[in-house]
């Protein structure tokens, strides 16, 4: 067997650090995937909660427009 040389010890190392990085790395990527699922899924809770209230003011406005229109086609009537 041959003995190993310093820069050899050095590419094992700089291989090692390198594969260290890339292992860290993925772990950060994963922690911040993990932390948007959790915030989109929050998010659909929320807007679950907000789409029945859409609705029941887009009703309103609808209802409040017709009755605006009706007011003014008695007004313009009467003249």
């Amino acid at each position: 067997m041959t003995n190993v040389t310093r820069a050899e010890w050095i590419s094992f190392g700089a291989l090692a650090l390198n594969v260290a990085t890339l292992i860290f790395g993925l772990g950060v990527i994963w922690a911040d995937v993990q932390d948007h699922d959790r915030r989109i899924s929050t998010q659909e809770v929320k807007l679950d909660v907000l789409v029945p209230k859409v609705e029941r003011i887009d009703a309103n406005v609808t209802f409040l427009a017709e009755r605006a229109r009706e007011d003014r086609e008695d007004r313009e009537r009467r003249k």
